[in-house]
């Protein structure tokens, strides 16, 4: 079975998720540009 999530890398959360087994599988970028 297999279970995924989502998570912020600000959060910290992604330590907890590794410190159990869990693996990255992928990763993104966003970038934003204000433009006020």
């Amino acid at each position: 079975k297999r279970g995924e999530l989502s998570t912020d890398s600000r959060t910290g959360a992604l330590g907890l998720y590794e410190h159990v087994g869990m693996r990255v599988r992928n990763t993104f970028e966003h970038w934003a540009l204000d433009l006020a």
